[in-house]
C-alpha cells in the first residue's frame, strides 16, 4: 500500500510538474528573453539599479515590446510601484513606469499563485544595435522598499503584446504621478549608486 502511494504521488508531482511548464512556456511563446535578478534580502535600495542586457537582433525595422515585472511577497506595504527604465539603444531614453499591484480593498491584481509575477509594458525598442541594455531602479519615496524578491524584463514582438489596463484613474492619481516625475527627475539626477547585474556584493 506504501509502494502505491508513493507511486501515486510522484504521478501527481509529475502531472504537476508538466502542466505548469506548459502554462509559462505558452503565456509567452514569442518572448526571447524573459529573465529576473533576486534583489539581496528582498530589500530594494533606491541606489540599487538593475541592469539587462538585451539580445542583438540585426533587424532596424523590427520592434520589440518591453515589459517590466517584479516580483512580490507578502510583506510588501504598498499598493503600487514606481519604477524608472533607462532604455540604452541606438537612442537613450527614460521611461517612468507606474505599476498597481492591488486594488483598493489590499487584494492582489494580475497575480498567479504557480507564478507571483505583475508584468506591465514600459516601452518598444528595436535591438539592431549591439551591446543594447534596459536599467530599473525605483523612485518610491522609502529610500529602501523591502517585499520585492525578484525584478525583471520580458522582450517580445510587438504585434505579440495585448495590453489590459488595470490602473485607477482618479484625480488624486493623477496628482501624484505629476510629482512623481518631478521625484523621478531630482533622484535620477542625484542618485550615486552604480547598476546592479544580479549578483551578490
Amino acid at each position: 500500500m506504501t509502494t502505491i502511494r508513493r507511486l501515486h504521488a510522484g504521478i501527481l508531482l509529475a502531472a504537476a510538474i508538466i502542466i505548469g511548464s506548459y502554462i509559462l512556456t505558452s503565456c509567452r511563446p514569442n518572448a526571447i528573453m524573459h529573465t529576473y535578478q533576486s534583489i539581496p534580502d528582498q530589500a530594494w535600495s533606491r541606489t540599487d539599479t538593475f541592469r539587462f542586457e538585451l539580445p542583438h537582433v540585426p533587424d532596424e525595422t523590427k520592434e520589440w515590446q518591453v515589459s517590466v515585472g517584479v516580483r512580490c511577497t507578502n510583506h510588501l506595504a504598498y499598493q503600487d510601484l514606481w519604477l524608472v527604465v533607462e532604455q540604452r539603444t541606438a537612442i537613450v531614453r527614460r521611461d517612468t513606469l507606474h505599476i498597481i499591484l492591488t486594488d483598493l480593498d489590499g487584494q492582489w491584481l494580475n497575480l498567479s499563485p504557480i507564478l507571483p509575477t505583475t508584468e506591465q509594458a514600459v516601452c518598444t525598442v528595436n535591438l539592431a544595435t549591439p551591446g543594447s541594455e534596459l536599467l530599473v531602479y525605483h523612485i518610491m519615496q522609502p529610500f529602501t522598499v523591502s517585499g520585492i524578491s525578484e525584478v525583471g524584463i520580458k522582450v517580445e514582438p510587438r504585434s505579440a503584446f495585448h495590453t489590459v489596463t488595470s490602473r485607477i484613474d482618479t484625480q488624486q492619481n493623477k496628482q501624484q504621478e505629476g510629482e512623481t516625475e518631478e521625484t523621478a527627475a531630482t533622484i535620477t539626477e542625484e542618485r550615486q549608486g552604480d547598476a546592479y547585474d544580479g549578483s551578490q556584493p
